[in-house]
């Protein structure tokens, strides 16, 4: 898995390219912990390459968001491959985080 990130403004916006699995799970959750910590609360997870995804890589997603909500931040997941989407809906993902179509109308979310 690779990760690449920046900002935009104050949102944080990490992409995510590859398999998300136990093997790679603690390198998703090291970059969004970081940050929180220096104060950032709104960040994208950008899944456009994210071809694959386990119940570990889920789980590091609910973990960034449960952090987030305790410091009244927010996650927001964009552009999810389709086979992440697959995942994403069978785990009721949108229930709790919203997916949008790109990282465009993420960063709207955000504004509005």
């Amino acid at each position: 898995m690779e990760l690449m990130d920046y900002k935009k403004n104050d949102i944080l916006i990490v992409s995510i390219k590859g398999r998300l699995d136990a093997s790679t799970a603690d390198q998703l959750r090291q970059k969004p912990r970081q940050a929180i910590e220096e104060g950032t609360l709104k960040i994208i997870l950008d899944c456009k390459n994210l071809e694959y995804i386990s119940s570990s890589g889920l789980r590091v997603f609910y973990e960034i968001m449960h952090t987030l909500e305790e410091k009244t931040g927010k996650l927001v997941v964009a552009n999810p491959h389709p086979e992440a989407m697959v995942i994403f809906e069978i785990a009721a993902l949108n229930a709790f985080i919203p997916i949008l179509k790109d990282v465009d109308d993420a960063v709207k979310q955000f504004l509005s």
